[in-house]
């Protein structure tokens, strides 16, 4: 069995060329392409009747056998406020259950509940918000893509898998480039000086998704925080089960001194 990891970073429903994915797998002690990077658009792919992410990913791997494991991070908000859905829940019983929130709009946007999931308020470095930054098109490509494989999101803290997306072997998360590139600026250009194509080496896209595909690879050994490796006495557990979780290296977390292995 082999494993194979996927970096995917999402474009939206409508772009051409937005969709960067890298799948790289191990060689001895090296990461190495499995296949040339794709640069384009999978809405085709998730619309088609014949294919959905997942069985495309295992074609373009060249993957032959079936007890291949898949790890996929993915640059894409995978979960939205709850207390936003809680506005946009139009049922008066379920409104009536969850007393409006009031942001302190003197506060600044970050501490807004409406704009930004809870794991989204504690970076040092804000990520983007599927709310106020316009980012829904590739939040609700990249969720399609996840229920059409059939996934599972597992918001059980006793759970190990806590935080993640799984489907039989396969794991799914959500990763963020921009805080992670500067933990492992080596391995990315290792991997970008084994792509031939320079318009693909040199393209943001591809180099996102090269970056996803690098974390993809350190979930496995364990050099990534997931919320239960998240130490702070002020920790929502009930937040990230419900709106999700960003998961980066552990050096990224060095500065703030909130993750433990």
């Amino acid at each position: 069995m082999a494993t194979y990891y996927v970096g995917w970073d999402v474009g939206g429903w409508h772009n051409p060329k937005k969709d960067g994915v890298v799948i790289l797998k191990r060689k001895g002690k090296d990461l190495e392409l499995s296949c040339p990077p794709f640069l384009g658009n999978i809405a085709e792919v998730l619309t088609s009747e014949q294919n959905n992410l997942c069985t495309w990913i295992r074609e373009k791997s060249t993957s032959s056998d079936p007890s291949d494991r898949f790890i996929f991070a993915i640059d894409a908000i995978l979960g939205c406020p709850q207390e936003a859905c809680n506005l946009w829940n139009m049922s008066p019983t379920k409104a009536e259950a969850n007393p409006l929130f009031i942001p302190n709009i003197k506060s600044g946007a970050k501490k807004n509940l409406y704009l930004h999931r809870y794991t989204e308020t504690i970076f040092a470095r804000r990520p983007l918000s599927v709310v106020q930054d316009l980012m829904g098109s590739q939040s609700t490509k990249a969720l399609f893509a996840l229920r059409q494989c059939n996934a599972r999101w597992c918001n059980d803290f006793n759970n190990n898998d806590f935080g993640i997306w799984l489907q039989g072997n396969d794991r799914f998360f959500e990763t963020y480039p921009a805080n992670a590139k500067g933990s492992i600026g080596e391995a990315i250009n290792s991997i970008l000086s084994k792509i031939s194509d320079e318009s693909l080496r040199e393209n943001s896209d591809i180099v996102d998704a090269v970056i996803c595909a690098i974390i993809a690879s350190m979930y496995e050994t364990q050099q990534l925080c997931g919320p239960r490796n998240y130490t702070s006495n002020k920790c929502d557990w009930k937040k990230i089960g419900y709106e999700g979780w960003i998961w980066l290296p552990q050096t990224y977390w060095e500065s703030i001194s909130h993750c433990k292995n």
